[in-house]
């Protein structure tokens, strides 16, 4: 972005290995995925950051760091960067191409469960059976079969759970927002319980959650 404009767009799917990233892991391996590709413009260059994640900034201050973090350290060395942070809500130029992907990917699963249904001839099942119409029906056409595989299976939850908090930065943590964002797209037994344990036991969002409840100086 120069003078407020956007002039390219960059995005890329994670790698097996980058899913288990923490969040200002993912934050901090964009920044060096953008340095790589648009180093011809940037290096010598004063560049500045926008981030809707304040920790990305304390990773610049922090003494005890792991060997990933190191070698991103290194290469960012050669550049004059800024990070600064920029509330989500207003950042949604950073945002538009992961949760744009995210919507078309989810549009195409409710579309195909949506199809699934509709392709179920009701006639020709209740000629198969005297008993009426209904839970068994349905599960004879393996629709319940796929809703329970995605009610029961943890990974598949927690997978769930960490795109949606991913696209959720963009406003304050907390279960109750992450749970009315979740519930849009997907239901299981449990999930606003679910969702309050999996935002209390995330670092980032009991991090940021404290630096909002501070007192103003």
């Amino acid at each position: 972005m120069q003078a407020g404009k956007v002039l390219a767009y960059a995005s890329r799917q994670l790698r097996k290995h980058e899913e288990n990233y923490p969040t200002h892991d993912l934050e901090m391996a964009a920044v060096v995925f953008a340095l790589r590709i648009w180093r011809s413009y940037l290096y010598e260059e004063s560049v500045q950051i926008f981030t809707d994640h304040q920790s990305l900034k304390y990773l610049f201050t922090q003494n005890d760091l792991n060997l990933r973090q190191i070698r991103w350290m290194e290469f960012i060395a050669d550049y004059d960067l800024k990070i600064q942070y920029y509330p989500g809500k207003a950042n949604v130029v950073a945002d538009a191409l992961s949760r744009r992907r995210m919507e078309v990917s989810i549009g195409k699963e409710l579309e195909a469960l949506n199809n699934e249904f509709q392709n179920i001839r009701l006639s020709d099942l209740e000629g198969e059976s005297s008993e009426p119409l209904g839970f068994q029906a349905v599960n004879q056409a393996g629709l319940i079969h796929r809703i329970r595989e995605a009610q029961f299976r943890d990974e598949l939850r927690e997978e769930i759970l960490r795109i949606a908090h991913q696209s959720t930065l963009s406003i304050p943590p907390g279960s109750t927002k992450m749970y009315k964002h979740v519930r849009q797209y997907y239901h299981w037994p449990g999930i606003k319980r679910v969702v309050a344990k999996w935002v209390a036991e995330c670092q980032t969002c009991q991090q940021i959650k404290a630096e909002q409840s501070l007192p103003i100086p």
